[in-house]
């Protein structure tokens, strides 16, 4: 009984753990632009937020994925800033999103410095769903 259980929770873990690469599309009203979360091959990920009409405003990040158990996690290198403080700092940050069949919901973001507060120029966020 127990290798039964065993067997099922592996198989569950499988179909529950994986993630197409591809194109995914935040799930969002907006009509003024885009953001997309791009997962390569090659375990790197691009994020690219066109959500603005002035392309001014427009950014990309890319980074490193790897997937624990039924969550996709991101991790990336983000410029920030620190309350009351004028001076900018680059953090090691890690998002992570639950895998749910072609969708990534976000789960939670922290960075490596973690009892400090810090405002960061480029966020990465939303749920997404997967689009080719």
């Amino acid at each position: 009984m127990q290798k039964l259980i065993f067997i099922l929770l592996l198989i569950g873990q499988s179909i529950n753990g994986q993630i197409k690469p591809g194109k995914y599309s935040i799930i969002s009203d907006s009509k003024t632009g885009r953001i997309e979360l791009q997962i390569h091959d090659d375990k790197t990920f691009t994020y690219i937020n066109r959500n603005h009409i002035s392309c001014f405003v427009w950014y990309e990040i890319k980074g490193k994925w790897k997937i624990e158990f039924d969550k996709l996690i991101l991790i990336d290198s983000v410029t920030a800033f620190k309350k009351k403080l004028n001076s900018a700092v680059t953090l090691l940050r890690t998002t992570i999103y639950r895998i749910s069949k072609n969708k990534l919901i976000f789960n939670s973001q922290y960075h490596n410095k973690n009892g400090d507060k810090y405002i960061y120029g480029r966020n990465l966020n939303g749920n997404f769903s997967f689009i080719e």
